[in-house]
C-alpha cells in the first residue's frame, strides 16, 4: 500500500525518541535504585537536546528541530534525582506564544501567519530568514566557562543556563559580535575541552570572557 508523504512524516515522528515534552519536571524526583551507589560518588550530569516536537497543531519535521529541553541527573548520598526544564529561548517564547511553529529550524520552515492572504502564505514558503531570524533554540550541546553554563546550537547564538535550577538566564549571547563566525556552523556547538577540538581555535573562551 502506497502511503502519502504526510503519512510517512507522521509515522517517523511517532518514534519513542520524538515524544514531545508536555509537562516539565521542574523539581527533582527520585530515581529507582537497583544495587548500591558508593557513598563517595557525588555530582551532576546536565545534558540538552530536542524535546518539544508538537506545538498546537504544528509539528517539527526533523529529529534535530524540537525545542530544547535541559535534563539534569544528580547523585548524592546514595540517591539519584532527575529534573528537566525547557530552554526559555526567544524561539520557544515565539512558538509557544503563537501556539504554532513560527521560528524556522534546521529542517522545519516556520508556519506562516494564518491571517496572511493565500498568496502571502504561498510566498512565505520561499522566504529566506535574515540574520535577525536565526534561531537561539540551543539544543545541541552544553559548555561550562568557569561556573557559567551555556547552551549551544549550530548558530552563532548561545544561552546561559543556571546549573542548579535549569532556568534560562539573561539575554542572548551573540558570538558574531566578538569573532567572525558563520551564521550556521558546527564549530559554535562543539568547542571541545579547553576550547579546542577538530583543529578549532580556542575562540569560545575568549568570547565568553568578553560577555
Amino acid at each position: 500500500m502506497v502511503r502519502s508523504i504526510t503519512q510517512l512524516r507522521k509515522a517517523k515522528m511517532s518514534y519513542p525518541w520524538t515524544r514531545t515534552l508536555d509537562v516539565e519536571t521542574a523539581a527533582p524526583v527520585d530515581g529507582v535504585i537497583k544495587g548500591i551507589i558508593p557513598a563517595w560518588l557525588e555530582g551532576s550530569l546536565v545534558r540538552n537536546g530536542s524535546g518539544i516536537y508538537q506545538i498546537g497543531e504544528t509539528r517539527f519535521n526533523h529529529l534535530f528541530d524540537g525545542l530544547s529541553v535541559i535534563h539534569k541527573f544528580s547523585i548524592k548520598g546514595g540517591r539519584v534525582t532527575y529534573m528537566n526544564k525547557a530552554l526559555k529561548s526567544e524561539a520557544y517564547k515565539k512558538d509557544i506564544g503563537a501556539n504554532r511553529i513560527v521560528v524556522s529550524e534546521y529542517g522545519t520552515k516556520g508556519f506562516p501567519d494564518p491571517c496572511l492572504t493565500f498568496f502571502g502564505r504561498f510566498m512565505n514558503r520561499f522566504s529566506i530568514p535574515n540574520a535577525g531570524e536565526v534561531t537561539d533554540n540551543c539544543s545541541v550541546n552544553l559548555c561550562y566557562h568557569g561556573d557559567a553554563l551555556y547552551a549551544m546550537t549550530e548558530t552563532k547564538l548561545l544561552r546561559r543556563v543556571d546549573a542548579e535550577s535549569l532556568e534560562t538566564l539573561g539575554e542572548i549571547v551573540d558570538v558574531g559580535k566578538y569573532v567572525a563566525v558563520h551564521h550556521n556552523s558546527s564549530s559554535t556547538c562543539f568547542p571541545g575541552w579547553n576550547g579546542v577540538q577538530h583543529g578549532q581555535h580556542p575562540w569560545l573562551q575568549s568570547v565568553l570572557q568578553l560577555c
